[in-house]
């Protein structure tokens, strides 16, 4: 039997578990045809050989992932897990074009696209039609009436005395309906959905960029020597207003999905009125010599398969693989990261710190989380601890991560055990199942994974 390592272990039992529950979900068909594959641990997280049914997977993905370089700070994958402000812009804002990848492929900017229905970006009319899609269809979170007195708790929560002002991928802001009825996040995550949707419609990364100023983000496009303004859920052409707004800002750095700059920028006239490329201009007028990574991305065309393959089998580079993360992916070497991530995070810490047993955390779970997914693409992602406790929801391994998250914050030593069939949390003296959450004196059928974060 060929040997391979524990992630496609998690992925073969994670991807095939979520197909025996996709009725109950009510999510869409996956493809259940089985085989039998030999596994056995070669990573720091899982144990011995075993047989399991499968169900199709991308076996170049799964390839890929297996072979995921060891130089990347753990720092760095972290960063791009959990996404709060302070952290993506205390690494010199390296990390925010990644995070613009990672939003680019999410499947809600792709189904928003396809709702637009829109050719070309090479009129008026088309530029009309996303302002008034943007002004019917996103909100920012700040100006919702339960938040509106709670900036930065809307609702992720402080960590460290500060606000999180965590940046959501497309998808957390379509579940963000929830409170508001709207694609709904704050003004940097408005932004990189604004960037990415018009970044697919064919605009190329020399000439869009989201501009950093004091307590806000906004994105410039050109196209055809015009300049479009992306500033929340208003889209419109330059007008003597908004250069005279522009002009007169100070700028703290932009970035796109290729380069980034942390430092203080002018933007004036010159650069809105030049023939060239945006970014051009704005290197020239600010003395800014760039490097930009030699990457084929920057001639992607609106084909979400196409993208995917760029940055799950065509690239090894760094920024590819932590797009991965940032994705949320279980394509990764180190999916315990993702159990890490979970441990951070504020909403995780306030709700372990308002239950104090086993079985409170283990009702709270059972009473408030329905079976479902914020991502369209479940089968190949993990939702976080704070992502189900927000929008109170979770597939079965999802719900797992949550138990974990909270038992171990309480200062127990859980284990998620995956079997063929079911998940469960063993946590030494008694063991869940995560189906039903009924205590259970044994675990049902052979145990293929133990997914735990490893001691130091």
């Amino acid at each position: 039997m060929r040997k391979i390592s524990s992630i496609l272990l998690i992925l073969l039992l994670l991807m095939s578990f979520v197909a025996c529950h996709k009725e109950k979900a009510g999510f869409s068909k996956v493809n259940e045809e089985g085989s039998t594959s030999s596994v056995k641990d070669n990573s720091n997280h899982i144990f011995s050989e075993t047989k399991l049914k499968e169900i199709e997977l991308n076996k170049k993905f799964i390839k890929v992932a297996l072979e995921e370089r060891e130089d990347i700070y753990e720092r760095d994958i972290l960063v791009l897990i959990n996404k709060w402000h302070h952290e993506l812009y205390e690494t010199n804002m390296r990390l925010l074009p990644i995070l613009l990848r990672a939003c680019m492929i999410d499947q809600t900017t792709h189904d928003i696209i396809h709702n637009l229905n829109i050719s070309s970006l090479d009129n008026k009319k088309s530029i009309k039609k996303i302002n008034s899609w943007a002004l019917n269809n996103l909100a920012h979170t700040q100006t919702l009436l339960d938040f509106k007195q709670e900036p930065g708790q809307d609702p992720w929560g402080v960590a460290y005395g500060r606000p999180i002002y965590k940046k959501l991928l497309p998808s957390e802001m379509k579940a963000m309906s929830i409170y508001s009825g709207k694609i709904t996040g704050k003004c940097a995550t408005i932004a990189n959905l604004n960037y990415s949707i018009f970044r697919l419609l064919g605009i190329e990364p020399d000439n869009i960029m989201n501009l950093k100023i004091s307590g806000h983000v906004f994105g410039l496009a050109k196209l055809n020597d015009q300049i479009i303004v992306l500033d929340n859920n208003n889209i419109k052409l330059l007008n003597d207003s908004l250069r005279s707004w522009i002009t007169e800002e100070h700028y703290y750095g932009f970035y796109n999905d290729v380069i980034s700059v942390n430092k203080n920028i002018v933007i004036n006239d010159e650069i809105l009125d030049t023939k060239g490329s945006l970014l051009d201009a704005i290197c020239k007028v600010n003395n800014i010599e760039l490097q930009k990574e030699n990457i084929d991305f920057l001639e992607i065309e609106v084909d979400r398969d196409r993208i995917i393959s760029t940055i799950f089998s065509d690239s090894q580079t760094k920024s590819m693989i932590l797009t991965k993360y940032a994705y949320q992916s279980l394509y990764v070497k180190k999916p315990e990261l993702y159990l890490k991530a979970s441990l951070r995070a504020p909403k995780a810490v306030e709700l372990a710190n308002e239950l104090e047993t086993v079985e409170e955390i283990i009702k709270w779970i059972n009473n408030n989380i329905t079976y479902g997914s914020i991502f369209e693409d479940y089968n190949e992602r993990i939702m976080l601890a704070d992502q189900v406790i927000v929008f109170k929801t979770g597939g079965l391994k999802d719900q797992a991560v949550l138990a974990y998250t909270l038992l171990t914050l309480k200062g127990h030593e859980p284990e998620i055990k995956i079997t063929k069939d079911n998940i469960y949390i063993d946590l030494g003296s008694k063991i869940y199942d995560v189906e039903n959450w009924h205590e259970v004196s044994l675990i049902s059928g052979n145990v293929e994974l133990i997914w735990k974060i490893k001691k130091e």
